[in-house]
């Protein structure tokens, strides 16, 4: 998936400007740095906590990227927010005190709110998993104190996307806390998408998702990143109390390296089964990303387990259901 760049138009009271929203790509999210001398008026905030770095990025090799924004109306107005949440929406269900939750308790709490089930269950579609392109929502927040609820704006890519294509997309990241999103099940080349977040569905976590719930809704511990597979869905969340820094361009380069190894050698080996992906993606969790706090579950609307490494454990992997 790729998200370019597009206008942010008023949302209540204020205008709504400035530029810095990622791209992303097939099986991974690329942030792409800020303009230079990009405006910084109207609600964008200063921010409290470090920020993504300025290094840009380069898609993987072959994978796809752009899309455009298939919302019947604009997520970026107060009708385009109440058009896309019904009418009269509540804010979100997550649940008592926010900072508090355990993991278990967020999950239990997003997923009871009937919006965010309805994105979901929109995604998690087997039509969808044989599409030549992905689909995705993305959550955002309005200001702290703002009375108008959150949105979720829709990205729809186009067919065989390649890299010189751009999407149509708010140009400001403020606000943007969650991101659920698709892996196919085949591209347009006839290669086979790794049904698990990929390095830069985890690099658009710290770089962009954690900053800005801290911002909007007062903990790291708020943002979230699912990619909904056949062969599963899979929530990214961080449960440490300060900012964990951020993953620049060199550093996500070399995950990306050695995430296709891995899943290359997979392939080779004919073990590119659903079992061994996931022990392979706990395994670069624990060994390459090394971010304590990182936590990965594997989810349905009713349920949870949390995945972590564990060479003693059955398939290396030792699940804990949430009760």
């Amino acid at each position: 998936m790729q998200v370019g760049e597009g206008n942010i138009g008023d949302w209540g009271n204020c205008t709504c400007t400035g530029a810095g929203l990622p791209k992303m790509y097939t099986i991974e999210i690329l942030v792409c740095p800020p303009e230079p001398g990009a405006p910084t008026g109207g609600w964008v905030p200063t921010p409290s906590s470090p920020t993504a770095p300025t290094g840009g990025g380069e898609p993987v090799d072959g994978g796809n990227s752009s899309g455009s924004q298939t919302n019947p109306t604009d997520p970026n107005t107060v009708e385009g927010v109440q058009g896309e949440l019904g009418g009269t929406p509540t804010l979100p269900n997550l649940g008592g005190n926010l900072q508090t939750q355990t993991p278990c308790e967020k999950i239990k709490s997003i997923f009871s709110d009937t919006k965010f089930k309805e994105k979901y269950n929109e995604l998690n579609k087997p039509e969808n998993f044989d599409l030549d392109h992905e689909k995705a929502f993305i959550m955002r927040y309005p200001p702290i104190g703002n009375n108008i609820p959150p949105s979720y704006f829709s990205v729809d890519m186009p067919p065989c996307s390649t890299n010189n294509e751009d999407a149509v997309m708010p140009s400001n990241a403020a606000g943007l806390v969650g991101l659920m999103h698709t892996h196919t099940n085949l591209d347009c080349n006839g290669n086979y998408p790794v049904k698990v977040p990929s390095p830069v569905d985890i690099k658009y976590l710290f770089n962009t998702l954690l900053s800005q719930a801290n911002q909007y809704t007062g903990s790291y511990s708020n943002a979230y990143s699912i990619t909904i597979t056949s062969g599963g869905s899979y929530m990214l969340v961080y449960t440490g109390t300060n900012y964990p820094g951020s993953l620049n361009y060199d550093t996500v380069k070399q995950l990306k390296k050695d995430y296709k190894i891995i899943y290359d050698k997979l392939m080779r080996d004919d073990k590119f089964t659903q079992p061994n992906i996931e022990k392979e993606f706990v395994k670069f969790m624990k060994e390459k990303i090394n971010k304590p706090g990182l936590e990965v579950y594997r989810v349905t609307p009713t349920s949870a387990v949390k995945l972590e490494y564990d060479p003693n454990s059955s398939n290396s992997i030792k699940q804990t259901p949430c009760p």
